[in-house]
């Protein structure tokens, strides 16, 4: 019985992906991963991935606007798409969304607390309003978690990274 609801929630998140509803496709798939099947978590991992790199190219081509929608349409369909998480952040913190931003990578920090991005974003929020001290605190650990460009920033300017 539950092989058969599952089944049935796996085919309805995959009618509501290619119906461009995102979230509603999510809750599905979801529902049918907790019945145990796996499939339904590979869709999800795998069109995330998809919509993720649609944005990727739509910012290497100038469309922003266009870039945060896939990110979104990325999150929409797996809360816990890091990669999307990460790039929308990087795209309000360039545009003046710092709160935003920070709340993203707080988010992507729960998923994949080891992946520097997030600390990194975070540090040039607080820079960007001017809290040096702040931005240090956050580029040293953007830079315990393995950024080298930041690491080398911070002995640039005289900061101690140990």
């Amino acid at each position: 019985m539950d092989r058969i609801k599952a089944n049935d929630y796996y085919v309805q998140g995959q009618n509501a992906f290619h119906n461009g509803e995102y979230v509603k496709s999510g809750i599905y798939l979801r529902k049918a991963a907790s019945l145990g099947l796996r499939e339904a978590l590979l869709f999800m991992a795998q069109n995330a991935d998809v919509l993720n790199n649609k944005g990727v190219l739509a910012d290497k081509q100038g469309n922003r606007e266009l870039a945060n929608q896939y990110y979104r349409y990325a999150i929409d369909l797996m809360p816990e798409d890091d990669d999307a998480l990460l790039n929308l952040a990087l795209n309000y913190k360039n545009e003046g969304r710092l709160q935003e931003a920070i709340d993203l990578c707080v988010r992507a920090m729960k998923i994949s607390p080891e992946r520097y991005m997030s600390y990194a974003i975070i540090g040039d929020v607080f820079y960007r309003i001017g809290d040096l001290d702040k931005a240090v605190e956050w580029y040293k650990l953007a830079y315990k978690y393995g950024d080298q460009e930041i690491g080398q920033w911070l002995i640039n300017n005289g900061y101690n990274i140990d």
